[in-house]
């Protein structure tokens, strides 16, 4: 790429600064220098025609106010730096941006090249910083790729359903006619999740080209970029983008019996669902497929104040359900449960969970929940193993000892009361007249079944999209 890109840039240097991922990088001959966080690296580009060794390299990073490997900075303490490198340490050689026609940008020093480039922003998600991040990092970081306006669309969401719209009428048709298509996502789990709906909705031609997925992460909960480690410095997952590798992201179908619907606008309002052959209600997921109290705390804090206070909203849920502000017991949920499994030669195989009262129901493909909350240990990155964490009604102070250990690299698993096992699927038979008790959770979306009703999940075995991960 030519220097054209990024004209004036000040020379610098980066050298280690005492811990393994920590460096300096000084400017204007030593007399400026500022902390850089490994972590924080977008990429080394090497300057010049790429037909020769190049001279130096341009250096993009994020900066941050505070230089804390243990955390993400608040977006507003972000700045994205600029720098020309002579000699950058041999060991950031992993960063460096190599012409890759297969990459997420295609070929970056080629515009004949490049894939077709969708920014996505989801303006409301978790604490609403996404457009700020879009604002203060992204934009500029484009230009500096040279990806010019003209060569890629920028988009708002402008309701709920705009992700799932747009996936299903621009996404999915151009995957169809076979174009590569790349799509860096400002969202948490639920944008990914509109993504793949939308597309589920409409079939598949032999053409069809899976379209990557650059999740750069504001959601909440952000199971799904906890669970690849996307979210663990302040790239908010562009380091995965530049670096990583595209895989599939594994999927599950729940059907629901027909009158299920999805609560949106804070439970206040209701929409209706996709429908099957059959007149069910279908809906597909990534990361969770929950009942009782997991279901009912998302649901419960769903709503603009307690999105205020970002993943400490379910604790805060939670401690309400578990120790009611009126003095009552906590629920104990009740309905049938059926799980499915795969026998050794492959036969798909049911079995009754031996009780009808519950506290926690939970069926995940994914590892964590939070950043530190370690449902499922045994579950690896887009491992597309599905497993069940499941409890009987307990003491509440035994409730919050099992979630301490589950806080405690997944330890939970160890409670004598925990059953913790790989699945194909399983079945739920409500057996309760409050709908408030028929909410069920299926990856942050809150669906309420009819009374005498039921919902079923399974393994999907299409695929329609790639996340960008590093391995």
């Amino acid at each position: 790429m030519a220097h054209s890109a990024w004209p004036g840039l000040p020379q610098a240097e980066i050298l280690r600064d005492g811990g393994s991922n920590q460096y300096l990088v000084s400017s204007d001959g030593g007399a400026t220098s500022e902390s850089l966080c490994e972590g924080d690296i977008l990429c080394l580009i090497p300057t010049g025609d790429g037909n020769q060794d190049p001279k130096d390299y341009v250096l993009l990073y994020v900066s941050t106010k505070d230089c804390d490997t243990k955390g993400v900075s608040k977006t507003a303490d972000l700045s994205l730096r600029k720098f020309k490198i002579k000699q950058p340490p041999k060991e950031l050689s992993r960063y460096m941006l190599n012409a890759n026609p297969d990459s997420f940008f295609g070929d970056i020093r080629n515009p004949s090249n490049r894939v077709e480039l969708s920014v996505i922003v989801s303006v409301k998600s978790g604490t609403c910083e996404a457009e700020e991040f879009y604002d203060r990092i992204l934009k500029d970081l484009l230009s500096s790729l040279g990806i010019s306006p003209d060569q890629h669309r920028v988009y708002f969401t402008e309701s709920e359903r705009w992700i799932a719209e747009f996936a299903s009428q621009v996404l999915c048709k151009k995957a169809n006619e076979g174009l590569a298509q790349s799509v860096l996502l400002l969202s948490g789990d639920g944008g990914v999740v509109d993504i793949i709906n939308g597309i589920f909705g409409l079939p598949q031609t032999s053409y069809y080209v899976k379209p990557k997925i650059g999740l750069l992460v504001f959601g909440t909960g952000n199971a799904l970029a906890n669970s690849s480690k996307l979210n663990i410095s302040n790239s908010r997952g562009l380091q995965a983008v530049f670096h990583g590798l595209a895989r599939n992201i594994p999927t599950f179908v729940c059907r629901c019996s027909t009158g299920s619907v999805l609560l949106i606008d804070e439970g206040r309002s209701t929409e209706e669902m996709g429908t099957d052959e059959q007149g069910g209600c279908v809906v597909h997921g990534a990361v969770v497929a929950s009942w009782c109290l997991h279901a009912t705390l998302v649901a419960d804090s769903d709503t603009t104040e307690y999105r205020k206070f970002g993943s400490e909203r379910f604790s805060m849920a939670a401690n309400e359900l578990l120790v009611p502000s009126d003095g009552s017991p906590p629920h104990q949920w009740q309905g049938k449960i059926t799980i499915y499994r795969r026998s050794p030669s492959g036969e798909l195989q049911s079995e009754t969970l031996g009780r009808q009262t519950h506290m926690y129901i939970l069926a995940t493909l994914v590892s964590h929940l939070e950043a530190t909350l370690n449902i499922s240990p045994k579950s690896d990155p887009l491992d597309g193993q599905f497993r069940l964490v499941e409890f009987p009604p307990l003491p509440p102070a035994e409730v919050k000892k099992i979630f301490g250990m589950a806080f405690d690299s997944g330890r939970h698993i160890e409670h004598e009361s925990v059953g913790y096992t790989e699945i194909e699927g399983l079945r739920i038979d409500f057996e309760e007249s409050d709908p408030r008790w028929r909410r069920i959770c299926i990856d942050g979306k809150i669906i309420r079944i009819p009374e005498g009703g039921w919902m079923e999940v399974r393994r999907e075995t299409r695929e329609v999209v790639d996340l960008m991960i590093r391995l």
